[in-house]
């Protein structure tokens, strides 16, 4: 059979995908305008509407069955500096943890001690969602630390935190803040969400230490206005 677009050859599913990852980001997209775009950015390419609609499916889907409660990162991913193979490849190391949500906050702590790399468990990192307006909650970032340890300091967050607050090793990642109920489905992870965060944090330079501070006294202001 000959095709209808002899001078044009499907893209690579990678590529694809990292294409509709980067127009999809911070944009509200018909399926109609992201075709017309992906189309524009990239003409060599025969763009299938269909297959454009399944891969958006699958990579933007909401987990089914048990929630994800938290996400891991192993300390031994790779970056890009690339927009579009930055963003999917961060993306494709978070592995969401898929079960019941705890029934109290010593079950959640014992679930977060139970999963965490062998170690000492520190004080978590707090880290806000790159909307800037979001004050009552933050990611909580845990990971431990060994005697004598060699583990390489944490890619990701190296990039955030810089050498002196980086962890070493594997991390797990959980939402927090006013009002935590360790069953409440407002506290279950989105991977997209928390991996455009991550991707901001990354490429604004962003100091999160700072950001945690401002958003914090924005929220104390909030609630002290508010009790008068």
């Amino acid at each position: 059979m000959h095709s209808e677009h002899p001078s044009k050859q499907p893209p690579a599913k990678f590529h694809l995908l990292s294409a509709i990852s980067s127009l999809q980001m911070d944009k509200n997209l018909t399926h109609r305008e992201l075709c017309e775009k992906l189309q524009l950015e990239h003409p060599t390419w025969y763009i299938s509407s269909k297959r454009v609609n399944k891969l958006k499916s699958e990579s933007m889907s909401e987990t089914i069955g048990d929630p994800c409660i938290a996400v891991k990162i192993a300390g031994d991913i790779s970056l890009s500096t690339s927009v579009t193979e930055g963003l999917l490849l961060l993306l494709t190391n978070l592995t969401p943890i898929l079960q019941s949500r705890p029934t109290s906050n010593l079950a959640a702590l014992k679930f977060i001690r139970d999963n965490l790399p062998v170690g000492t468990p520190q004080e978590p990192l707090i880290l806000f969602p790159r909307e800037q307006h979001i004050i009552e909650w933050y990611y909580h970032i845990y990971y431990t630390i060994q005697e004598s340890d060699e583990r390489p300091f944490h890619p990701v967050m190296l990039e955030i935190y810089g050498k002196k607050r980086c962890p070493r090793g594997a991390l797990i990642i959980v939402k927090n803040g006013d009002g935590f109920l360790p069953d409440a489905p407002k506290f279950d992870m989105d991977i997209n969400d928390l991996g455009r965060t991550l991707w901001w944090y990354i490429k604004s330079g962003k100091d999160p230490v700072t950001e945690a501070s401002e958003r914090q006294l924005m929220h104390y202001i909030e609630q002290s206005d508010g009790r008068m």
